[in-house]
């Protein structure tokens, strides 16, 4: 009992003050660092099982819609806008005209081309594919009309026909069949795995494609169990609700600290903006030690919950404002701002240690 004293004691203090706090935000630069207990598994949507690589997946890659990290609805991402026929068995989606893949040197002179409807054709096949390689053609295009045939017959190799519920009406316009109404159908599509990939990445480099048109790019593969650094993409088609260009932040540092001890003592030391899914025993350890710097206009720290029993908290230095951890882990970090003053003096050379 005396945890859960000291967490109601304390979160409603938290939550006020900076419910109440005026800030100012400052709209461009700065790294964000955050850390992961163990290193990504893979970079490629269709072979997603875990969540660690799913927060970086979901930087590199979008579908034709995402989820909204703060709601969970799923919101238009490549596709600007669609309809549904009158039985909800047709979805048919327009694609926005300014998603550009990122640049690399799969693509002719290295530039990212733009993203069609043949795109998706394309890695929705891929997603049918009978494969090692693909572990998510299950709960994500099964009822699609047409897929499980495409499915059995990619086991003796790519299939001569296309599937029948995916049809390519022209660049900006593609649709979608399903053989019965699904409420959540666009839940599935907005699920990471299902983000688009360049056909040309996947000849390139197989099946450590990671060639996506997400906010966040990385300029190359990187090697095992060493640092992750994901780019700003500067094409990024993104705006907010002023027209300001997303992302905010410029990089995000991904370090693989598996010490949940050392993680915690790289937040205190400020090289930490956020820990994320602290267990309460961790939780109530830094209470009794910070209590102080969750207060007043000194606070130092926020604590937010991570998971709807409260038995997981995410643990943000005060200055990092609109960074939403939701109850499947999914996370954006496109409109991630730091707030002003920063008190960050090791922020410049951040990426070069």
């Amino acid at each position: 009992m005396k945890i859960v004293i000291i967490l109601f004691a304390i979160i409603p203090i938290i939550l006020f003050s900076c419910k109440n706090e005026q800030v100012k935000v400052s709209k461009y630069g700065n790294t964000l660092r955050i850390n992961e207990p163990e290193y990504i598994r893979t970079l490629y949507p269709q072979n997603l099982k875990d969540v660690i690589s799913s927060h970086v997946i979901t930087q590199l890659y979008e579908g034709l819609v995402k989820f909204d990290a703060k709601t969970l609805r799923a919101i238009p991402a490549i596709a600007k806008s669609w309809e549904v026929n009158a039985t909800d068995t047709i979805y048919t989606f327009h694609l926005r005209n300014d998603v550009y893949f990122h640049d690399n040197k799969c693509f002719p002179g290295g530039k990212g081309r733009k993203v069609v409807a043949d795109d998706v054709k394309y890695t929705y096949a891929m997603l049918c594919t009978k494969s090692d390689d693909n572990k998510n053609y299950f709960g994500t295009l099964d009822k699609v009309v047409g897929t499980y045939k495409y499915y059995e017959e990619s086991s003796l190799g790519k299939p001569n026909f296309d599937i029948e519920g995916i049809k390519v009406i022209d660049d900006s316009t593609l649709q979608i069949c399903i053989e019965k109404p699904i409420p959540f159908f666009l839940n599935l599509l907005a699920n990471p795995v299902a983000g688009i990939i360049p056909k040309e990445g996947v000849e390139e480099y197989g099946i450590n494609n990671y060639v996506g048109s997400g906010p966040y790019m990385l300029s190359d593969m990187p090697k095992q169990n060493e640092e992750l650094i994901l780019l700003r993409n500067p094409q990024y088609y993104g705006k907010d609700f002023q027209g300001n260009s997303l992302p905010y932040i410029d990089s995000v540092k991904v370090s693989f600290i598996g010490s949940t001890h050392k993680e915690l003592e790289s937040f205190e030391k400020g090289e930490l903006d956020v820990v994320l899914g602290l267990p309460i025993n961790f939780i109530n350890d830094f209470f009794e030690k910070h209590k102080a710097e969750f207060q007043g206009k000194t606070a130092k720290y926020i604590l937010e919950d991570a998971d709807e029993n409260a038995s997981l908290y995410n643990l943000k230095q005060i200055y990092v404002s609109d960074l939403f951890v939701n109850s499947i882990n999914y996370l954006d970090f496109s409109r991630v701002q730091f707030k002003e003053p920063l008190l960050l003096e090791n922020q410049n050379d951040s990426l070069s240690k």
